[in-house]
């Protein structure tokens, strides 16, 4: 069985590109989205459960790949340990289709969040705040930018 490629230089930029990362991206947050399905609370209307899935998803990939900076892997240089693991994938070309999945994911949940919602003006906002934490940090602009120099060190 053929291996996954592996940078040695980089392995926490490695992670994120075989198709098997794909897949069980996609199947955790349908596991996600089942699990806060079956809450047994009466507040929970399909609006709120795509929300909620939408929140969750927000702050999980915001966390992981736009706040915590390094490699869980010790490198050779130390250029990883400043960088976020977005900012670690997105200057190599062959993690193209990478990036353009993680940033098609939030569109998707907001589209999903607010067609559901039948577009009432709360949920909106609400999830276009969460589409914009997770969206723009995700923009060329934003590459190497703290903002008000928080995670600079």
């Amino acid at each position: 069985m053929p291996r996954a490629s592996f940078n040695v230089e980089n392995p926490n930029a490695s992670s994120v590109m075989p198709k098997g990362f794909l897949i069980w991206y996609t199947l955790m947050l349908v596991m996600v989205h089942l699990v806060i399905l079956s809450l047994p609370f009466s507040f929970l209307t399909k609006e709120w459960v795509w929300t909620l899935t939408n929140l969750v998803h927000t702050c999980i990939t915001f966390s992981l790949f736009h706040w915590v900076k390094g490699s869980p892997v010790p490198t050779i240089d130390s250029e990883n340990s400043t960088q976020t693991q977005w900012e670690q994938i997105a200057g190599l070309e062959s993690k193209k289709m990478t990036r353009v999945f993680l940033r098609v994911v939030p569109f998707l949940l907001f589209w999903m969040s607010i067609y559901k919602a039948d577009h009432d003006e709360v949920i909106f906002l609400i999830n276009l705040v969460l589409c914009g934490f997770c969206i723009i940090p995700k923009l060329p602009l934003a590459h190497n930018v703290r903002i008000f120099n928080w995670n600079k060190y």
